[in-house]
């Protein structure tokens, strides 16, 4: 054998080339899903951290295991960690369309948490959670939805496989012939007094037989049925912090930052949002504002406020007093409430009525008084985009078949890499 069939073998066997080792073939797509991510040598979880990925960095998936996936960074770095912190590019897409529409928008109010708080990539409470809120510290609302309780979709699941049943060895046939099993013994007579036998004893007391078990115990002879309770939803804030970042928080974590004596006639309604409508200057308590708010009764609902009220300050009493209220509504944010300093306060609400059809109604507040000016029909309001209103995807973002050398494809072929 000559020496370049050796060395070549050589190089063959080792799995090196003139550039290394092949990179190993990219499955999919993913984004880092939280603020700081390391990457493991190994699926250990005290294994060396070969790397850090940001939030939002683009990651190659190159191999599954269970519920952990090895990626590959931009510089070329490869590591494992845990496939729940990942983020599709849908997820991604939703979120960075969410920024371009709230980009500009008014917020609904603010609202402060009551512990520390998880920032969500999307409405699901096991999505990748980039940021965190430290308790009472203020966020504002944009808008408000509800989403089905559902296991979060990592970027790729892996295929599960079905289990191979397991079937037993037929016993192979012999060439000889098998002996018959003996015939069945003869059974036994009846005695000779069996009809004697037979008769019931009339002295003899017929006595009860005991039952089998109280009524406790029968309770516990019978299956236990699980109870349906059908579907779980969950409402959910967008919010933007202070950094500027743009996400999902549980809608049950927040508390709208109004005082106290104007919160305290929300009568245990949750309230959705608050805009201002000018001040008054009490000779008592200085300067106080009067609010718009919409407060919602009910939980998991698709409409965002139930109820709406102007609450204004009384300078003769010294507190606040209801100036308007309506109930039994079915409204949706926006609410769009002209700046006070240019002349009365003029908001918008979107309502539906009992026929399914949007109407835009506008209201003036003048004085201490809400006067109902005009309505105009509209098209349902849309609401912030989520994961769940892209299309389904069969397989994620996987890529095109990649183009291989001749050497690599030498290599894979006799390695199998």
């Amino acid at each position: 054998m000559s020496v370049s069939r050796v060395v070549f073998a050589l190089f063959l066997l080792t799995g090196c080339g003139p550039d290394g080792p092949p990179p190993k073939r990219v499955i999919a797509h993913a984004f880092a899903g939280e603020k700081r991510l390391e990457l493991r040598k190994d699926l250990t979880p005290r294994s060396e951290v070969v790397e850090t990925a940001v939030f939002g960095e683009a990651l190659d998936i190159v191999q599954w295991k269970r519920r952990f996936a090895q990626v590959r960074t931009v510089s070329g770095k490869e590591g494992w960690l845990d496939g729940r912190s990942l983020v599709r590019s849908q997820d991604m897409d939703a979120l960075k369309q969410i920024a371009k529409d709230f980009r500009d928008t008014v917020p609904m109010g603010h609202a402060k948490a009551y512990d520390v708080m998880n920032v969500h990539t999307s409405p699901n409470r096991q999505s990748p959670s980039f940021d965190k809120v430290p308790a009472e510290e203020q966020v504002e609302v944009l808008g408000h939805r509800v989403a089905l309780r559902t296991p979060y979709q990592g970027p790729l699941e892996p295929a599960k496989t079905a289990a191979r049943k397991r079937t037993k060895k037929k016993a192979a046939e012999s060439d000889e012939p098998k002996l018959p099993p003996p015939p069945a013994p003869r059974a036994p007579a009846l005695p000779a007094d069996w009809k004697d036998l037979s008769r019931a004893d009339p002295a003899e007391p017929e006595t009860k037989k005991p039952s089998r078990g109280g009524v406790k115990n029968a309770v516990l002879l019978n299956k236990v049925q699980p109870l349906d309770v059908g579907p779980k939803y969950d409402d959910w804030t967008l919010v933007r912090t202070k950094s500027g970042g743009i996400g999902w928080v549980l809608s049950s974590n927040l508390t709208m930052a109004l005082p106290d004596e104007v919160a305290q006639y929300a009568n245990r309604n949750r309230i959705t949002s608050y805009f201002a409508l000018g001040e008054v200057v009490d000779s008592e308590k200085g300067r106080k504002q009067s609010f718009l708010w919409t407060t919602m009764s009910q939980r998991a609902k698709p409409y965002q406020f139930d109820s709406f009220r102007v609450l204004v300050f009384n300078t003769r009493r010294h507190r606040y007093e209801t100036a308007h209220w309506e109930k039994e509504l079915t409204g949706y944010l926006p609410i769009r409430v002209m700046d006070p300093a240019q002349g009365a306060p003029v908001f918008n609400l979107v309502l539906e009525d009992s026929d399914g059809v949007f109407w835009r109604r506008r209201y003036i507040f003048e004085g201490n008084k809400v006067k109902f000016r005009d309505q105009a029909r509209v098209e349902r309001p849309r609401l912030p985009t989520a994961p769940e209103d892209l299309p389904p995807l069969e397989m994620p973002d996987t890529v095109e078949p990649e183009e291989l050398s001749l050497w690599d494809r030498v290599r894979r072929r006799v390695l199998g890499q």
